[in-house]
């Protein structure tokens, strides 16, 4: 590594604390005030932050500080009941583990949040079995192992355990979109149209989202995308109000309900397979993903039902989430 450069893990809390604050204008003010505009500069910004919060995310950082940070995992749902986020993410590992078997495809790399936890989970899926799955991050890394209890993209934990460390040229520019590249894309989405385009950028209300990072590089370079949404009509848009990555590539969109692929050369998505819900027949299951979307969409002469999470995916799920950063309300808080 660097000698002279410090590494620290994310800080969860401050993140949390802008997420909060970015809800309204005034508080959001507020804490650009304390945070930036009233920093004389750089020391002062660390001493607002404190010398014990410096330290335990630097020692955080260290490659085997995970074997340390075991008490949060008592912290996990050790219940088989699972939330739709739960479910959705391992219905979209499982299908990433699907399409690289199927495809040959020998490199994965995802976008942030519940896609990237259903990379991880499709890599170990594909462990299990004794398949060679290289996993890339946008920022170099490549052929890197997903250690616990950080969902960050970009874990430090992660480097040490590379096969290589590159840069963000070689990883999205010959090893994502290369000639000869074999790369499966992993992306959520803020909203998904009926087409494949993504949009993470902006609302009709002309209100800023996350932006594209490395997605739209992922989608329009890729051999095929995977994408991850919320069932919600607002998020299943008939055509998204801006396009942050084009859907071309975009075979497959798991949603919290079921999931939609591009048969064959079709370039609209058919409803392929839906997830079980107590109380609830097939037809029903299918009638309520219809009103939930605004597509137009065909649904295939069998729709096939997804088996539930067994014990295994979910505890290694959770295990990689265990504050439940991206995974959310746990199940008994959910009625799930």
């Amino acid at each position: 590594g660097m000698e002279d450069m410090d590494l620290y893990m994310e800080d969860y809390d401050f993140v949390e604390e802008a997420h909060q604050a970015s809800k309204s204008p005034e508080t959001f003010e507020n804490w650009v005030k304390k945070w930036v505009l009233s920093c004389k500069g750089h020391s002062d910004y660390l001493r607002k932050l404190g010398y014990k919060r410096i330290l335990e995310l630097k020692g955080r950082s260290h490659f085997d500080s995970w074997r340390f940070d075991i008490g949060v995992m008592e912290n996990r749902p050790k219940t088989t009941r699972y939330t739709p986020i739960e479910m959705a993410i391992v219905a979209m590992a499982r299908k990433l583990a699907e399409k690289v078997k199927k495809n040959g495809y020998q490199t994965l790399l995802a976008g942030a949040g519940i896609a990237n936890l259903a990379a991880w989970l499709s890599f170990y899926n594909l462990k299990k079995e004794g398949y060679s799955l290289d996993l890339m991050a946008e920022v170099g890394l490549y052929g890197y192992i997903p250690r616990p209890t950080d969902p960050s993209l970009f874990n430090m934990r992660n480097f040490p355990t590379c096969k290589m460390n590159a840069d963000t040229h070689t990883i999205m520019g010959m090893l994502v979109g290369g000639k000869k590249a074999q790369c499966i894309g992993a992306l959520g989405a803020a909203q998904v149209d009926e087409r494949g385009n993504i949009n993470t950028t902006k609302t009709a209300s002309d209100r800023y989202i996350v932006g594209s990072g490395g997605a739209n590089d992922v989608a329009s370079t890729a051999r095929e995308v995977v994408a991850i949404v919320p069932h919600v009509k607002e998020r299943l848009p008939k055509k998204v109000f801006y396009v942050t990555s084009p859907g071309k590539t975009v075979r497959t969109v798991v949603s919290t309900l079921g999931i939609f692929e591009k048969l064959d050369t079709d370039s609209r998505f058919t409803l392929t397979a839906y997830y079980p819900k107590d109380g609830l027949n097939k037809e029903q299951i299918i009638q309520e993903l219809c009103e939930g979307s605004n597509w137009s969409f065909k649904v295939a002469s069998e729709v096939e039902e997804v088996s539930p999470p067994t014990r295994w995916e979910l505890d290694l799920l959770r295990s990689f989430d265990p504050r439940r950063y991206y995974l959310g309300s746990p199940p008994d808080e959910q009625g799930t």
